[in-house]
């Protein structure tokens, strides 16, 4: 919706179980990037949330925080 580049400037996740990609640093006007996240649950069993915030030069919202949620079942062979 902006007419200048958007700069990503980090990616935060909440724990040492998330992992994210390292975005596009620059994003054009009218342009899109996306951020792979993914959460290694091998330590959880139930209800899992998580977060990922991604900063960027965004005046009115610097800081955007994604939401992560499971249910992780063990899987009895």
């Amino acid at each position: 919706e902006g007419d200048t580049d958007l700069r990503v400037t980090q990616v935060r996740a909440s724990c040492g179980c998330v992992a994210t990609s390292p975005p596009i640093d620059v994003v054009p006007p009218g342009g899109q990037s996306s951020i792979d996240i993914t959460c290694n649950t091998t330590a959880y069993h139930g209800a899992v949330r998580r977060t990922a915030t991604v900063l960027s030069s965004d005046a009115e919202r610097p800081a955007v925080q994604l939401q992560i949620a499971a249910d992780v079942e063990f899987d009895v062979a």
